[in-house]
Parts: C-alpha cells; sequence; structure tokens
C-alpha cells in the first residue's frame, strides 16, 4: 500500500533473534545459527512434524511440553503463539520442541512502567500459553487430563476472548480478500 515497512521487518527479526539468543542453552527450542541479511535468521533444522500433522504423541507429551514452557516463563518469556500447532514440533524422539518466537515477548519488571502492572501482563500471557498446552492436550490425549486440567482447557483467558474478538473478523477479511485474489490470479497456470 505503498508505506515503507522495511524498518518493522528489521526490528521484528531484530526482536525474534534476540529472544532466540537468550534461550539458546533450553533443549527442544529452535536453535539460531546466524542472521541472514537484514530481514532473517536461520535456525538449525528439527528433525520430525507440526502438532498438526500427527496423530499420536508419546503419553508425556504434553508434560514435557508445559515443562518447556515453564522453563521459558522462568525466564520472563512469554511464547505466546502456543494456539498454533504448526509452531510446535514432535521430534522423531518424540520430544516436543518450539519454534517461530516472532510475536513472544519478555516482560521484565519494569518492561511495561510500573512492576505491579508488568507482572499482570505476564501472568495473563503465561495463563493463555498454559491454556493452549492444555487445549491441545485435550483434542489429542483427551484421557490424559486430570478434572482440574479439563476444566481449565474450556477456559480461555479474558485476554483470548478480547484477542478473539479482534482477529476473527480481521482473518476472515483477510481470507476472502486472498480468496478474490487467487481467483483473479492462479498463482501457476498450466
Amino acid at each position: 500500500m505503498g508505506l515503507p515497512l522495511q524498518w518493522l521487518g528489521k526490528a521484528l527479526c531484530e526482536r525474534e533473534v534476540r529472544i532466540l539468543k537468550k534461550v539458546r542453552d533450553i533443549e527442544n527450542v529452535q536453535n539460531f545459527v546466524c542472521r541472514y541479511g537484514d530481514y532473517g535468521f536461520v535456525y538449525q533444522y528439527i528433525n520430525g512434524k507440526p502438532l498438526s500433522k500427527v496423530k499420536e504423541t508419546p503419553e508425556d507429551f504434553f508434560d514435557k511440553l508445559e515443562e518447556l514452557l515453564q522453563n521459558l516463563h522462568r525466564r520472563n518469556i512469554c511464547y505466546v503463539d502456543m494456539n498454533k500447532r504448526d509452531n510446535i514440533i514432535v521430534g522423531k524422539d518424540g520430544q516436543p520442541n518450539l519454534i517461530d518466537f516472532q510475536i513472544s515477548v519478555q516482560i521484565g519488571k519494569y518492561s511495561l512502567g510500573l512492576p505491579a502492572f508488568s507482572k499482570m501482563i505476564q501472568n495473563k500471557l503465561e495463563k493463555a500459553d498454559r491454556y493452549h498446552v492444555l487445549k491441545h492436550k485435550r483434542r489429542l490425549k483427551p484421557m490424559s487430563l486430570k478434572p482440574s486440567e479439563w476444566q481449565a482447557s474450556y477456559s480461555p483467558s479474558g485476554l483470548i476472548k478480547i484477542h478473539r474478538v479482534i482477529a476473527t473478523p480481521i482473518r476472515r477479511l483477510r481470507r476472502k480478500v486472498l480468496k478474490s485474489l487467487h481467483k483473479k490470479q492462479p498463482l501457476i497456470k498450466q
């Protein structure tokens, strides 16, 4: 639309790389290798499949995913994108791996000005991360849910509800526009 957005791409890339460097010693997180130009980076290949393409996971998969999430939260990093099953890789070894930290955030004591406000936002984002893990667990391993987890898997936070109110109409509009553009100009002509 004619707006220069290179600065935004560069800033988002730098932000994600900064987070990846802070978690590089945590197992099962995409391993940052190097920068690639101004707007990209390379990370080590993870041998496995996205959770969206897997029908069966090891019995302890979601416990290990929760443990991985707790390791991030101990560093004040909220993953924020746990709802996308494509961001969760089931390794060939059956271990959960996380990729795509583009919208993840690190919230320190004074990140948002006031310590109490920063902590409140961090707690809400961490709760949203845990909700999404339980939702995935409910869909793939319902028999392994404890009663408290079952209830929590159906209880999205207020933050998630607000996000849905805003994001759902935008997603629908985007899909309509993309479908319309695709009909007018197919990607591949044979």
